[in-house]
């Protein structure tokens, strides 16, 4: 009887392998604690197998085609913007979503799918998100870092008192860009002329400003000569700073 109830357990472990909508129904139908569980065993679990009274299951082995299946990746991932931000706090979805996008091809992060993320978020929740973003972003196609980089704006900007703008000023503070890191290179040039001075300021004196701008190589080089202009203007002497003068991407135009 054990060995038919095993049979069925791997069985019905297999279908939802194969068959998304039925693992994100089934995991719309969970509660609160039973979400958790069920996280907590597929991302923290260190077991090789699982114990159901006398059956035993390889763990190891589910885990591991759970995570090369794109179509379960992608239903985690969308289970989890979907579920997890009403049932769990902020700080603990953004570490899900951050273990579903490591594991996977991240090749389901698409535009519409960025347009899910919620635009109100915890500082810290926020602030980890995105670092989780960068992190992600060379595997990421074009459209994906320009909704990323909308995305990012958007609760940047709702951030700051908005009626502390005007044409001639600008929303992009040195925090902004520390945050937005490569994703700056999205930045309208019209933006960047308008970046205070200060905030350029402060932003290039932080301790790992210059080596994130060192990795902007894909910036145009009229956005690059932009920055540049604001950093001059700002009084900061790039030539006696960091590898950045060195970089294609800025070096050339110094």
């Amino acid at each position: 009887m054990s060995r038919l109830l095993k049979m069925s357990i791997q069985n019905y472990l297999k279908n939802l392998l194969y068959q998304p909508r039925q693992l994100l129904a089934e995991f719309q139908q969970l509660d609160q604690q039973q979400f958790q569980t069920a996280m907590k065993y597929l991302f923290s679990s260190r077991k090789e197998h699982l114990e159901m009274g006398n059956i035993f299951l390889d763990w190891d082995n589910t885990r591991e085609r759970i995570f090369q299946s794109p179509g379960v990746n992608r239903t985690l991932f969308l289970i989890t913007l979907d579920k997890c931000f009403l049932v769990l706090n902020a700080l603990d979805c953004v570490d899900i979503l951050s273990q579903v996008l490591h594991v996977s091809a991240v090749n389901y992060l698409q535009p519409d799918v960025v347009g899910s993320l919620p635009n109100i978020l915890l500082e810290d929740a926020f602030r980890n998100l995105s670092a989780v973003f960068k992190d992600l972003y060379d595997k990421t196609s074009a459209n994906t870092q320009r909704a990323l980089y909308g995305w990012m704006k958007q609760i940047l900007k709702n951030s700051h008192n908005i009626s502390e703008f005007n044409e001639s000023t600008s929303w992009v503070s040195a925090e902004s860009l520390w945050i937005l890191g490569r994703y700056m290179v999205h930045l309208p040039l019209e933006e960047i002329l308008k970046i205070s001075l200060n905030e350029i300021r402060l932003f290039i004196s932080y301790d790992n400003a210059t080596k994130q701008l060192d990795t902007v190589y894909d910036i145009t080089a009229e956005l690059a000569q932009a920055f540049l202009g604001r950093i001059n203007l700002s009084g900061f002497d790039m030539r006696n700073t960091s590898t950045i003068y060195r970089q294609d991407c800025f070096g050339f135009l110094l």
